[in-house]
């Protein structure tokens, strides 16, 4: 069989066990800030109501603006639209990888087995609960498959192309796009200055140039949306978007111990590696050390531009580049070694992920639930689907909801609006500030002291089904919340039953 085949045949492969292992989940989950806003574009009278949509509507431009372009064509056919963009960005991804890979590794066998092991045994292993790949077609998904093309141009010394390409990635995914960006400005201007001994050189100015016009002006676009409005005195958006909101995303503390003793030696190791093979991504790896070292700082300084940032999404691509590391200097052992022990090793290799991925079931171990597979191609009802389409059924449309804290199926398949989400942000202080507000409202949180990050939405739930009926009567009575859709093991309020299945039922407060 032909190489190239082979490799676009084990590409495929290698994306099918991927939603195999981590699923494929579509307008529900983080889905909720981005598939809503299109059902919205072709349908402007949904959602009249809803504090998310309404606002990410109002301003221009929000952060996930040219992501929309993708899909703003293809309204009425979402479901495969997305996923076949799913598909197409994550082979993007598996080939940009390989390309890399190809500068290193000899051994088809090992360029092959580089996606296996970062999106595998390493998947779920992070800092700041962030991948390269997802199994969501989001933002990030596009531009980290269209940054790693960034990094393989870069070191075939296409700087302009490089940078030109990491001004793309920006536009999809400011915070992703910048730090590829600035990691290879870092990095080719300290080669420059220490390997080469010159001055920086024309074609990285020009690189500059062309993204601080392109991806550089919608940067500071977006950033003056964000400091739209006035936090009100007493409330600290600090404290309610990085620490009570996103401290997995944001605070080194909360990473988790297994995922720095996993990642730390790895990184380390790979750094020295690169010192000695390839002082071009040693110095890579130096500009991200220096720029996570000035984050942390700026998180003790509890500074909102620094923090914003979110450096330490950088360390995906340090994870990746050790693990080639590590695979480039396991070839040159296995080379030294008799070529029958040297053919044998390699198919190993690359099985050893394959069948962590079928025994182990990973998606279990990390995500501790059976993954989603909402592909176009099966039928994936279940009960959140269900009752949110009930919802829809029986309710008009400019129907106001409160519903469990991490529920987010009503917004796509229910097109209904909620009074708050905890997932659908824009970022905003004057979004921000009223979400903090309807949260406490609603699920009675403080932001300065109920439980952060993951332990939120358990903590608002017990606080929601706590909810008496005269409290649900006067929700409606000031803010015009109409209806309920709780667990049906929480306390039943006094009031109508206007559907229900074996998980969720639906309350009519409105008289």
């Amino acid at each position: 069989m032909n190489r190239k085949l082979i490799i676009i045949c084990c590409t495929l492969l290698t994306y099918v066990l991927l939603v195999v292992s981590w699923g494929y989940q579509f307008g529900r989950g983080d889905l909720v800030q981005l598939d809503p806003l299109m059902v919205h574009a072709a349908h402007p009278e949904l959602y009249p109501n809803d504090l998310y949509v309404q606002e990410a509507e109002s301003t221009f431009p929000n952060e996930r603006f040219f992501f929309l372009l993708l899909l703003r064509p293809f309204t009425g056919h979402l479901e495969w639209v997305s996923f076949l963009y799913h598909v197409f960005f994550s082979l993007l991804l598996l080939m940009g990888l390989y390309r890399l890979s190809s500068r290193y590794l000899h051994s088809t066998w090992l360029r092959l087995a580089v996606p296996l092991i970062v999106f595998i045994p390493l998947y779920g292993i992070n800092l700041g609960q962030n991948e390269l790949y997802y199994g969501i077609f989001h933002p990030s998904l596009v531009a980290k498959s269209i940054g790693i093309w960034s990094i393989v141009f870069w070191l075939r010394r296409r700087v302009i192309l490089a940078l030109s390409v990491a001004a793309l990635s920006t536009l999809f995914h400011p915070v992703a796009g910048l730090q590829v960006f600035s990691l290879v400005v870092a990095g080719e201007a300290l080669w420059s200055i220490t390997d080469k001994k010159s001055w920086l050189p024309k074609r990285l100015f020009i690189g500059i140039l062309i993204w601080f016009c392109t991806a550089g002006l919608f940067l500071i676009l977006v950033h003056r949306r964000f400091e739209t409005g006035v936090v009100p005195e007493g409330m600290d958006l600090y404290q309610i978007f990085y620490v009570f909101r996103n401290p997995h995303h944001y605070l080194p503390a909360a990473f988790g111990q297994r995922n720095w003793v996993i990642l730390t030696p790895l990184i380390i190791l790979g750094s020295i590696i690169w010192f000695f093979r390839e002082s071009r991504l040693g110095w890579f790896f130096v500009a991200a050390f220096i720029s996570l070292g000035i984050y942390c700082a700026g998180v003790q300084m509890r500074s909102e531009t620094i923090t914003t940032l979110q450096w330490f999404k950088s360390t995906i691509w340090l994870e990746m580049l050790s693990v080639i590391a590590l695979l480039h200097m396991a070839e040159n052992i296995l080379d030294r070694m008799p070529a029958t022990l040297h053919k044998a090793a390699l198919p190993v290799i690359l099985l050893l992920p394959v069948l962590w991925g079928a025994l182990i079931s990973p998606g279990n171990i990390y995500r501790q639930a059976t993954p989603y597979y909402d592909l176009p191609f099966r039928d994936y009802t279940d009960d959140a689907i269900d009752i949110s389409r009930q919802a829809k059924a029986l309710t008009p449309t400019d129907a106001l909801f409160i519903h469990p804290c991490g529920f987010t199926e009503l917004k796509f398949f229910g097109e209904r609006s909620s009074y708050v989400d905890y997932k659908a942000l824009t970022h905003s202080k004057a979004f921000l500030t009223e979400w903090a507000r309807r949260l406490q409202y609603v699920y009675h949180l403080d932001y300065t002291s109920s439980p952060a990050g993951y332990a939120t939405s358990s903590y608002a739930d017990e606080q929601l089904g706590k909810l008496s009926t005269e409290e649900l009567k006067q929700m409606y009575a000031e803010k015009g919340i109409g209806y309920l859709i709780t667990y049906r093991t929480s306390p039943a309020p006094d009031l109508p039953v206007m559907a229900s299945n074996d998980t969720y039922v639906l309350y009519r407060i409105a008289p």
